[in-house]
């Protein structure tokens, strides 16, 4: 299987040259019927005194026919390749030549010269050589890789139209409007419209695709495209020459069967969909009948709604987004769904506004189900200022809005699944979106997704919360909830498909938990922050059969150490960071020199015996402090230092480090981006005070680990000089055999 790569947002192509090679081998024969036997690979050609080799060659009658040059990615000026070309095709005397990148072609048509051969640009090489019989409907190839074949058609019209002066957004307009005419041509039309001749001039091909626009909005009786295209004619052409072959309703697009691959967003205006594979977990959590009514607030492409209107829900999907709410009414009507009503607004719109723009489907408290997953990080604007969000907490978080929005169009009892950033569920100054979310809804489940979900276009933490509207006055405050961890996909980070995945477990789980309510306690008397964040639930510790257990705050004083910015060039102080502090001890000769502003430092000087943990990053590695003279510490660190006599460093070093004390430890840990141990919580950790005795045991178990542990770099530095030995001798007996 070939595979392609994503190396950042700005390029999608295959990892080697090799691959694309065999793709566009593979797309010879398949695509444009030439026999393989007449296709030859790495042919070596002599031009003047150097040797070269041909990528690949395509034969007729023995003779050199196509000329074709590979790259992993074409470059933006493909000059220097082109001349290369003219110089081996005078040499060859082949028709045509190419450049490739396996999916997307340069093609040539090469024009006869007494000095040397020229290349002019053509839409495409010829399909066959053989006679038409041979040639395979064009119109029915399905696209292997519709992600890489339309993420290098941006890339095309991007280089193409920079000196044009058009926008991001007319540019990926014009590309869908392309693609959607294809569809509606493929699915309404008895004689192919969508396609380009090269007998024909430009305008008359451009306005047969206008017209297959015209026949779309006619059909779906609203504007879905504005016919009338902003790209220059030659470049429209020359994308409709590339698409016309493939049949796109009969190809693996990633979205959606109509073949609007949400790439082109993220690509070309910033926006990013939820994946499909998410997006089917979240549409498959309840059961769906067509007496309900389903919202989602942030619709996209509508793809959240497909199966709700399929099963004949009523649905209703707003964005602000015009592309997207084209693409979604496009869909539903290529999905055959009648029931819809897709809404180019602001979802944060006043309710009024709402239901007037709706004609009354939208009214308050009418809603089964909204599924939403509400864009990240945007700060909410002045005339939001209706929301209780916003007057009372002074939520400076526009998904607390979308939050509030859900509870008022939701019937009691109603469901909301919406994706939310672990910040907002976890972080103590998102404390009052929390209070809002359990004061108005039941929590039914949590499931985390992995930082790549949404990579590379985000690779901030998330989570699924699954939530249920409560009627006035009722208000629980303990119960049990569903929590789950979707560690696989069905996608690696790359965006490539894998066999791994989780969602259909954990969809039947949940199914198993709404019938049983056997799941993890969710108590606001003993979750003061109410944390909402699966780490929160899956690290509590059970201590309650302990005679005597103290809150860390209880026995030590905590600390976080000096900010970089306090620091100055020096070498007074060794400075502890988090990568010196592993297996119970700190690497003092790792540890960078430094100096210090501030008078005094008594605050930041570690002490023999102090506890020292690492608080972000790779948090929760603990160490205990030895022969600290003159070692301060840095804020990614924080310090423990024993103020009772109830407990021994050694023993608390250890209660730390183990099974036990980790799980408090991650359970402390909070933050979308940035993952980090909140001191407020850290303090809350639950410490099992044990006798001294035993204590004392466990600091003498901690010692001889410790031993041992010198023991080994001890032996590892002796083989270390061992092999150096070793090495000189063997060097030592060659010179002298010499």
């Amino acid at each position: 299987m070939m595979v392609y790569i994503i190396k950042s947002v700005d390029t999608i192509h295959y990892e080697t040259e090799v691959d694309a090679l065999y793709n566009y081998i593979s797309r010879l024969e398949e695509e444009y019927g030439f026999n393989q036997k007449n296709i030859r690979k790495e042919v070596p050609i002599q031009v003047g005194p150097k040797r070269q080799l041909a990528d690949i060659i395509v034969y007729k009658d023995g003779l050199p026919y196509i000329l074709i040059e590979v790259k992993q990615k074409i470059p933006e000026n493909p000059e220097l390749i082109k001349q290369n070309l003219e110089l081996i095709s005078s040499l060859l005397g082949n028709q045509y030549s190419v450049i490739t990148d396996g999916i997307y072609d340069l093609c040539y048509i090469v024009q006869n010269s007494s000095q040397q051969n020229k290349l002019k640009s053509i839409p495409d090489i010829p399909s066959t050589y053989s006679s038409s019989s041979t040639k395979k409907q064009k119109r029915h190839i399905i696209l292997k890789s519709p992600e890489l074949f339309f993420w290098n058609i941006c890339d095309v019209l991007r280089s193409k139209t920079k000196s044009r002066y058009l926008t991001e957004k007319e540019i990926s307009d014009d590309l869908l409007k392309l693609i959607g005419a294809k569809i509606f041509d493929e699915n309404n039309s008895e004689k192919p419209q969508f396609v380009a001749d090269n007998s024909e001039n430009y305008l008359k091909i451009v306005t047969r695709i206008e017209n297959i626009l015209e026949q779309l909005n006619k059909k779906q009786k609203s504007q879905i495209f504005e016919p009338k295209f902003k790209l220059p004619h030659d470049i429209l052409v020359e994308i409709i020459f590339k698409i016309q072959k493939y049949s796109l309703t009969k190809s693996k697009i990633t979205d959606s069967k109509l073949g609007f691959p949400y790439f082109i967003f993220t690509k070309n205006s910033g926006e990013f969909l939820t994946p499909p594979n998410i997006a089917s977990f979240l549409t498959n959590l309840f059961p769906i009948t067509s007496e309900m009514k389903v919202l989602d607030l942030a619709c996209g492409t509508g793809k959240l709604l497909f199966d709700a209107g399929k099963k004949g829900a009523t649905i209703v999907g707003l964005d602000i987004n015009e592309s997207m709410t084209n693409l979604a009414k496009i869909n539903c009507y290529l999905h055959e769904i009648e029931n819809a009503t897709i809404l180019c607004t602001n979802s944060l719109d006043s309710l009024d506004t709402l239901s007037k723009k709706s004609n009354d489907v939208i009214q308050p408290n009418s809603f089964d189900l909204i599924m939403t997953h509400p864009p990240f990080g945007l700060t909410p604007q002045i005339e939001y200022q209706k929301f209780s969000m916003l007057t009372t907490s002074g939520s400076k978080y526009v998904e607390a809005l979308f939050i509030e929005r859900s509870w008022e169009l939701l019937k009691e009892g109603g469901k909301l699944v919406i994706i939310l950033p672990e910040g907002i569920i976890s972080n103590k100054i998102t404390l009052a979106v929390r209070e809002f979310i359990t004061k108005n809804f039941k929590i039914l489940g949590i499931v985390g997704l992995p930082d790549y979900a949404f990579y590379p276009y985000s690779s901030i933490k998330t989570s699924i919360l699954i939530l249920e509207k409560l009627g006035p006055k009722i208000y629980q405050n303990s119960y049990n909830v569903f929590i789950a961890n979707a560690e696989n996909l069905g996608y690696d980070k790359h965006g490539s498909s894998t066999n791994a995945n989780d969602f259909s477990q954990i969809i039947e789980e949940f199914h198993v938990f709404l019938k049983t309510n056997k799941g993890h306690t969710f108590d606001t008397s003993l979750n003061e922050e109410l944390r909402l964040d699966g780490n929160y639930f899956k690290n509590i510790s059970n201590l309650g059969t302990q005679k005597q257990i103290c809150l860390l705050k209880e026995i030590t004083d905590i600390s976080i150490g000096v900010k970089n910015h306090k620091l100055r060039k020096g070498d007074k102080y060794r400075i502890v960071k988090g990568q010196q502090i592993k297996d119970f001890e700190i690497d003092l000769s790792t540890a960078d020199l430094t100096g210090f502003e501030l008078i005094s430092m008594d605050k930041f000087l570690l002490k023999n015996k102090d506890i020292v943990l690492t608080r972000s990053g790779t948090v929760g590695n603990v160490g205990l402090c030895k022969n600290v003279e003159n070692v301060i510490y840095s804020d990614n660190v924080i310090r423990i230092r024993i103020n009772s006599n109830k407990i021994i460093p050694e023993y608390l070093t250890s209660f730390l480090h183990s099974e036990l004390g980790q799980k408090q430890l991650r359970q402390c840990t909070t933050g979308s981006t940035i993952r980090g141990i909140s001191l407020s919580n850290l303090e809350k950790i639950q410490i099992p005070i044990l006798s001294m005795s035993e204590q004392n045991k466990i600091a003498q178990k901690l010692e001889d680990i410790l031993y041992q542990k010198s023991k080994l770099k001890d032996a590892s530095i002796k083989f270390e000089e061992s092999k150096s030995r070793l090495s000189k001798i063997i060097e030592e007996i060659t010179m002298e055999q010499n």
